[in-house]
């Protein structure tokens, strides 16, 4: 059965309109490693921090491979972060290839962002209160730990 002129159309069209993403995509993804290399000045702006993960979603699902359950939600309305959003976007996308590398890219892999009141001290920095949002990433990989004798060779 031959598909008839109209079908090829608008199958062009649906490969045009997501081939167009993936270039706005890959243009996005050099602006993250210039700034990643300091050659490009962070732009913070103000932006809702579960709205942004449902934006990538479908590109973190393509990163970490059809083998990995990707799970990602919000557990707020208003997760209003302000943040580079190009960097905001590529930690995900870093966190996600972390996560699939630590799982051989197969199991389970949680996103969600939730709000939080403090944040503990790091990097000699003291510990705050607040109104925050924390971003807590869950895998079913073996850790760190269990590689530690190969990635230092004792």
């Amino acid at each position: 059965m031959s598909r008839a002129p109209r079908d090829y159309v608008v199958l062009f069209r649906s490969e045009l309109v997501r081939s167009v993403r993936w270039a706005e995509r890959a243009a996005k993804l050099t602006g993250q490693l210039l700034a990643f290399s300091r050659r490009q000045a962070l732009r913070p702006e103000v932006f809702d921090a579960g709205e942004r993960l449902e934006a990538v979603k479908d590109m973190l699902r393509t990163v970490v491979g059809a083998r990995v359950v990707l799970t990602t939600g919000a557990d707020c309305e208003n997760c209003y972060i302000e943040a580079d959003l190009s960097q905001f976007e590529t930690t995900l996308v870093n966190l996600a290839v972390n996560a699939r590398d630590a799982m051989d890219a197969a199991g389970n892999l949680s996103i969600k962002v939730r709000p939080a009141d403090r944040v503990p001290g790091v990097r000699g920095h003291a510990p705050a209160s607040g109104k925050f949002v924390a971003v807590s990433v869950a895998d079913t990989g073996c850790g760190i730990a269990s590689l530690w004798s190969k990635i230092t060779n004792k």
